[in-house]
């Protein structure tokens, strides 16, 4: 999934999964850092949440410490350096879960985590 930025708003131009996905990007007016919304859309969500790992790239998404945020648990976890890289201003993540409620994909800076 290739999700490109337009303005506070993301927009996906392409992707290659057997679900259909759904994204939506927001940009921290300070900072200009980046926090996109993705979740599978192709069905009535369902309390079984199946995952399914996904590679997704976000041009312009200006990121240094991705986490990604499961908003249903609550759960935070940094992505890994060896699931994402950078090429110019598009990052790449690769084995992202995502299920029919959205998670997010972020910077670090961008999320308070309460002890």
């Amino acid at each position: 999934m290739n999700i490109a930025s337009d303005g506070d708003a993301a927009r996906l131009y392409t992707h290659s999964t057997d679900r259909t996905l759904a994204a939506f990007g927001y940009r921290h007016k300070a900072t200009g850092k980046r926090v996109c919304t993705i979740w599978h859309r192709d069905n009535i969500p369902a309390d079984a949440n199946d995952v399914s790992l996904q590679e997704i790239a976000i041009a312009r998404g200006d990121v240094d410490q991705p986490i990604w945020v499961d908003i249903i648990t609550g759960g935070v976890y940094e992505i890994p350096g060896g699931q994402w890289s950078r090429n110019g201003s598009t990052c790449t993540f690769t084995g992202i879960p995502v299920y029919d409620a959205p998670i997010l994909i972020a910077n670090r800076s961008l999320v308070r985590i309460a002890p």
